[in-house]
Parts: C-alpha cells; structure tokens; sequence
C-alpha cells in the first residue's frame, strides 16, 4: 500500500517498502519481528529480482556504450565511495571491511529503480538511456564483486580469475548465440509451440539461473553476481521478442506484486533507530554522494554529449535502491556490519531514492531524435 502511495507522486516503491518494514517491525509496531524463515523467502525473492534486473540489460548494450558510461561510473560511483572509504577510515576510525561496505550501500546506483525511470521517460531504446544503464551495470558489477571479496577473503585471486574466465565465457556465448540467432530463436519457438512448451522455457531458465548462481557461491562470491548475469544471457536474439516479452511480463508482474514488496519489508524489519553519530555519519556521507558524485556527473554531462540534460542525468544516476540495499542486507547477515550501520545504510537508501528522482519530474528529456518525450 504504502509503495502504490508512493509510485503516484512518481516516488521509488523501494522506500515504501523499506518503510513498511521498519513501521511493522521491533522499531515502531513489532507485528512482525525478523526470523530465519522470513530471511529463507527474502533470499527466494532476491533470486528473482536480480535474475530480471539481468534479464533487463543486455552484454550488447554495455559494449555499445562502454566509452561513454566508463567515466560516468568513474564519478558517479568510483570516486565518491573512494572518498567515503577514506573519510569512514581515517576520521570515524571504521575497520576498513565496514567503512567500504558503508560506502559501497550508500554509493552504488540502484539498476532496478533507474531502468524504471529510464523506462518511464521513453530512454530505453534510446543511446543516452543505454549510456546510463550501461554505467550502472558497471558499478553494480564492481560493488557485487567487492562484497564477495569481503564475504570470503580466503584465495581471492584464484576466485576473481574464476569469475573473469567466467565472464569471458559468457560474451563469448552471447556473441555465438548472436552469430546463429535464427536457428536458437527458431528452437525455442519449436519448443514453445509444444504442450508445455512454456513450463520448459520457464524452468530452463530459472535452473540455468540456479546453476550459475550455486557456481558464484561456490566459489565464495554472493550467489547474486550468479542469478545476475544467468540473467544477462536471456536477450531477444537468445529466446525471441515474443517468448522474452512473455517472460518479462510474468516475471514483472511477480515481482512487482509479491517478491519486490516482500524482500524490501523483510529488510525494513531489522531498521532501529541508529545512535546519533551514525546520523551524523550519514549526513557527511549523503552529501559526498548527492553532491560531490552529482556535482562531477553534472560537470562531466556537460563536457560529455549523452544528448540528456544534466539535471536529468543526475536525477537518474543518482537514485539509490535495491543493490545497497542487497549490499547492506547480506553483509549484515554475514555479521560484518551491526544493526546500527544497517539501519544508516536503509535510512540513507530511503533519502536517496526520494530526492534524486524528483529532479527529473518536470523536466523534458529528449531523445536522440531530438523530440521531446
């Protein structure tokens, strides 16, 4: 209820929902107070929601656009949370694991609530919204694969090599099943056209989402850089535009009505209200990424032709949501950051993924063509 209030004055559902948690849980109401089994679903429905936000980009998109959204990335992501790390560091005197997981929640971009506002402005077709997105899917990649580290710091550079003949891998398919897009198009429609042609496809991949994800837990990374880019792989060239617009439509809708809603309360639950030196932490760290990281996207937009205005850039790069939150959520239950820094980290996603969206309401984006959407 409170994420449909929310989404009508265009604001992001995620802070409603993280919302909901805290006013329902031992904070304000203890209605519901957080247990191991609510902590099993909420680790199903992030499943499901990081294999769509893949699904959602595509390995094409970010090579198209990789030149223009590396520096975007640089000073929108890399900078301020280099710049957070050090301040946590050296002046609040937070280990170095929990002042670059701090910085990392409440500096990575949200994929999840940008490709829904690149969406809504008509972006997603267009270069400057592939620019964007394909600068946040750096950065969530970068962020994911830190966390990992940091979750199991035991033989990391044999891990991190896994991961990139792993990546390698996964062009490299997505560039052959590019090369013989008809004949896989074609064997999907085949199996489609069957009985239950749907329950394979559907199931097909979900598992090959599973498999890739036991292969990252395996390894000591977070089981969600794997449902990640399992998602990455299933594109219109793969599967089809009829069996993929099919997929995304159900997925979406279970997502949006059950998964979404449910592991955004889930992770409210355990909101408290933090000390007052974590508010003033998270004030100094709100300014560094809203205001250093916006301040150089702005600069940069304007040296940089993204054929977007640089108010409307900042608005979308600067939308925080579901990542910090995955971030957040999984280093607290790997006891690497306590309930005070966790509740820092969800009281600074709220406040980010209001304000940042609402300098893009009234504002007129154009396309590539120049007209007004």
């Amino acid at each position: 209820m409170l994420g449909q209030i929310f989404e009508r004055f265009k604001l992001a559902a995620v802070a409603a929902e993280i919302l909901g948690g805290f006013i329902l849980g031992p904070a304000i109401l203890r209605v519901v107070v957080p247990t191991s089994e609510l902590s099993s679903i909420a680790d199903i429905a992030l499943y499901f929601i990081v294999l769509l936000i893949g699904i959602e980009m595509t390995t094409s998109s970010i090579i198209r656009s990789y030149r223009k959204a590396i520096p975007l990335t640089i000073v929108n992501f890399v900078i301020p949370v280099l710049m957070m790390t050090e301040l946590l560091y050296f002046v609040f005197h937070e280990s170095l694991t929990t002042a670059l997981i701090i910085a990392l929640s409440i500096g990575v971009p949200s994929i999840s609530i940008i490709s829904i506002l690149v969406r809504e402005y008509n972006l997603l077709q267009q270069t400057s919204g592939q620019i964007i997105l394909s600068s946040v899917i750096i950065s969530d990649l970068v962020a994911f694969v830190l966390l990992s580290s940091l979750l199991n710091t035991a033989f990391f550079l044999p891990r991190l090599l896994s991961v990139i003949a792993f990546l390698v891998a996964l062009f490299v398919a997505d560039i052959v099943i590019a090369h013989y897009s008809e004949e896989v198009v074609s064997a999907f429609n085949r199996i489609h056209a069957t009985e239950h042609g749907e329950k394979v496809i559907f199931g097909a991949i979900i598992l090959g989402g599973l498999l890739a994800a036991t292969f990252f837990q395996d390894f000591g990374f977070t089981y969600v850089l794997g449902a990640f880019f399992a998602g990455m792989i299933i594109s219109e060239v793969a599967v089809g535009k009829e069996i993929l617009g099919i997929l995304t439509r159900t997925m979406n809708r279970i997502n949006d009505s059950f998964f979404i809603p449910v592991y955004f309360t889930i992770a409210g639950l355990n909101v408290v209200f933090p000390s007052p030196i974590y508010i003033l932490i998270l004030i100094v760290l709100l300014l560094i990424t809203g205001g250093v990281g916006s301040g150089l996207v702005l600069l940069l937009c304007k040296v940089m032709d993204i054929e977007l205005k640089p108010r409307s850039a900042v608005g979308f790069l600067g939308s925080r949501g579901a990542v910090g939150v995955v971030i957040a959520a999984t280093a607290l239950s790997a006891s690497l950051i306590g309930v005070d820094i966790y509740s820092l980290l969800l009281f600074g996603t709220i406040v980010l993924a209001v304000f940042f969206p609402l300098l893009i309401r009234g504002e007129k984006v154009e396309g590539d063509s120049g007209q007004v959407t």
